[in-house]
């Protein structure tokens, strides 16, 4: 079980759900698009609010002591290629903008809204050790459109 957090102010739709070793992050309303089992698409003016969700999660007690743990590389090995028993995740995260969205795709396990909910939720399961990639992924994708150039900090 996990530990749903209070969003702030600047997480705009998203929302975080804490667990041991990964965290859910959801968007909640319209505007999201589950595209597959490992990738969304979502307006490009949002990737602040997904920059601040990242943070929420990274500042919590529970990715702090996962993080002083040492952990080691993950274990991927158990991973079906594509076209055997479903979709092998992709190995690195990418964010590409498409008109006024960006395509998220990353080694994470993205699910889609359920028929039962009152507002759509677009939810992807983030493993902790993935977190800061995902994170310069989406500072990049905000820096090229921007138009800012130099290395992203």
């Amino acid at each position: 079980m996990g530990a749903i957090q209070e969003p702030t102010s600047d997480m705009g739709p998203y929302r975080t759900e804490i667990r041991g070793e990964s965290f859910y992050l959801a968007r909640v309303g319209e505007g999201a698009s589950h595209l597959s089992r490992h990738e969304v698409r979502v307006p490009a003016a949002e990737i602040p609010a997904l920059l601040a969700a990242l943070k929420q999660a990274t500042d919590h007690l529970g990715y702090r002591q996962w993080a002083a743990s040492n952990p080691e590389p993950p274990d991927a090995s158990w991973v079906l290629p594509p076209g055997e028993k479903g979709e092998a995740p992709y190995p690195d995260w990418s964010v590409s903008r498409e008109r006024s969205d960006i395509i998220i795709r990353g080694p994470w396990v993205a699910y889609p809204p359920e028929e039962w909910q009152e507002r759509p939720v677009v939810t992807g399961e983030i493993a902790y050790w993935d977190v800061e990639a995902l994170r310069g992924a989406l500072l990049a994708a905000d820096a090229r459109a921007s138009g800012r150039v130099g290395p992203v900090v």
